[in-house]
């Protein structure tokens, strides 16, 4: 629950690599960053940290894919 995003980001992988765990897909893009804009550069540091453009980024695609059922 309250591990550093570097140890949840490390088991996510692990896990999904043996493929002994069913890790959802949005918790799998979350830690592997598929969220985070790609045309900003992004330092090895960084990949190992949630910060507020990634919270930004995946707020932004929640809202691509359930905001058309609201309207």
């Amino acid at each position: 629950k309250d591990a550093p995003f570097p140890y949840k980001r490390y088991y996510v992988i692990d896990k999904d690599k043996e493929g002994s765990h069913f890790i959802p897909i949005g918790t799998r893009s979350l830690f592997l960053k598929y969220f985070t804009s790609s045309e900003t550069s992004v330092s090895q540091l960084q990949m190992f940290r949630w910060n507020e453009a990634d919270r930004i980024s995946y707020l932004e695609y929640i809202h691509t894919v359930i905001d058309p059922f609201f309207i």
